[in-house]
């Protein structure tokens, strides 16, 4: 099923991209980045759809509704495809900024890829919460009921 997910998230990104947004054209490095950021936003909207409807979200069920969507989409653009260009400066700039990231993982994490976590106690942030809700400087009825319902939850 990953896999049929997986293709079916690559059809999307393709068939949006070759969607024609306008007559220049346009920038692919861009257009990816931006066509990503589009489909993790119609994928949360989706899982919203179906819960409300009360339909259980699965992998299958998500693939079979991407892969209807994209062809969609390539019916549509099959007439008025968009163009786009590549820019070297832009996959430089790209290049450049993932290497720093890489840089930044390696001195962070070390090579030897275990996992390394973070322990931050909760505790410490409801206990200066708890404190500043007491101090009665900030007096706001819905921080006081969630504040009220924290507590009883305890």
């Amino acid at each position: 099923m990953a896999i049929l997910f997986v293709f079916t998230y690559i059809l999307f990104i393709y068939s949006f991209l070759r969607i024609k947004k306008t007559s220049n054209r346009l920038n692919i490095l861009l257009w990816i980045f931006i066509s990503i950021i589009t489909y993790m936003g119609y994928n949360s909207i989706l899982i919203y759809l179906l819960s409300k409807l009360g339909i259980h979200s699965t992998l299958l069920l998500r693939s079979i509704i991407n892969g209807v969507f994209s062809s969609i989409m390539l019916i549509v653009s099959r007439k008025n495809r968009q163009q786009y260009y590549f820019n070297v400066i832009d996959f430089g700039v790209i290049a450049i900024l993932m290497y720093a990231t890489f840089l930044v993982f390696l001195f962070r994490f070390g090579t030897n890829f275990n996992l390394d976590f973070e322990m931050n106690d909760g505790a410490v942030h409801f206990a200066m919460a708890k404190s500043f809700m007491n101090s009665g400087i900030y007096d706001n009825t819905m921080a006081n009921v969630f504040y009220t319902v924290s507590c009883n939850g305890m």
